[in-house]
């Protein structure tokens, strides 16, 4: 691999690592006089979303504006493919690892992102499923339902959990938000002013945590842009991987976000309203698995595909039963 990934190292390389890595993407350690991360972006996305050059910009303006709580951007590759950073220290931390302290940096570092200037946010695209209007927050399960649907790849009783629990629930969904509107536009888009820019796949799955040093590195911008700052709020609430934080630990990051921002009056309310359609939202990246397009392109680390897709519908389940945060 030395030969493969010299030309984008104008120092000789001494040693080559992949790293161990659930997604798509592979991911290498690099080690010249300085160690790097050395990123292959997968293609496989629906939707031709460019992986590559989403994260490599964001980091790149991150960087500029004097972020340092990230990885160095170093290059851009063979049609934003390939992408060099610097290596960072640190782990990702495990639920019951999480303590208050982590929570605060985490809060503090999503609040500075939500608090760019305009200039800044001009700037930057979409994120890949931002919500905008109201309706688009409908329209995200609505269409991720009908995706899994047209494409479905499971068994009878997946099927039937579908057709009986999911779309009903969704249609019971769609009349609990246009029921509650309280004056709030349906369809009227979040003005700039409001909107933020933001990692998308926010949690401490991307966080690396390097305790000897106080440090805390922020990675994986693949779906960065401008979207609802509620909708990133939610998302971190309702995680796969915030699951098992204790309630106690995700109230304080709402509390330390609220405290580093200055948000409008109707936040509160939105997010209120929106919450249980990011939970159901959830629930549908669960049942994604039920897809074949999904399952072509995903890459599972135990090789178990029917355990997987086990434990994926039975968290859908679960998700479906308890479908508020708030």
């Amino acid at each position: 691999m030395e030969n493969e990934f010299q030309g984008y190292f104008n120092d000789k390389i001494n040693s080559v690592k992949r790293l161990a890595h659930l997604g798509n993407n592979q991911i290498y350690r690099v080690d010249t006089k300085r160690s790097y991360l050395l990123k292959k972006y997968s293609t496989t996305q629906k939707d031709n979303w460019n992986r590559g050059k989403t994260e490599f910009f964001a980091v790149s303006n991150f960087w500029r504006i004097g972020l340092r709580n990230i990885p160095e951007p170093i290059g851009l590759f063979d049609n934003s493919t390939i992408a060099v950073y610097s290596f960072e220290p640190g782990k990702t931390l495990s639920p019951d690892e999480i303590k208050k302290d982590d929570i605060v940096s985490a809060a503090e570092f999503l609040s500075r992102l939500h608090t760019l200037p305009i200039a800044e946010k001009q700037s930057f695209p979409l994120e890949r499923t931002s919500c905008l209007t109201i309706q688009s927050y409908v329209d995200l399960i609505k269409n991720r339902y009908n995706n899994i649907s047209s494409d479905f790849s499971g068994k009878t009783e997946h099927r039937a959990l579908l057709e009986n629990n999911v779309l009903p629930k969704i249609k019971e969904l769609e009349n609990y938000v246009f029921d509650n509107l309280n004056g709030f536009d349906v369809k009227k888009d979040l003005p700039l002013e409001e909107q933020v820019i933001t990692p998308g796949d926010f949690g401490f799955h991307n966080i690396l945590v390097d305790r000897p040093n106080n440090k805390y590195t922020f990675i994986d911008f693949e779906y960065c842009g401008r979207d609802d700052p509620i909708k990133q709020i939610l998302d971190f609430l309702h995680h796969d991987r915030t699951r098992e934080l204790s309630s106690e630990l995700k109230e304080l990051f709402v509390k330390e976000y609220r405290k580093n921002t200055n948000h409008h009056d109707h936040f509160e309310k939105r997010m209120q309203l929106l919450d249980p359609v990011i939970g159901m939202n959830w629930a549908l990246i669960y049942l994604n698995v039920l897809s074949g397009n999904y399952l072509k392109n995903t890459n599972f680390a135990n090789g178990n595909v029917s355990e997987v897709i086990d434990e994926r519908v039975t968290k859908a389940k679960l998700k479906l039963d308890k479908i508020r945060y708030f």
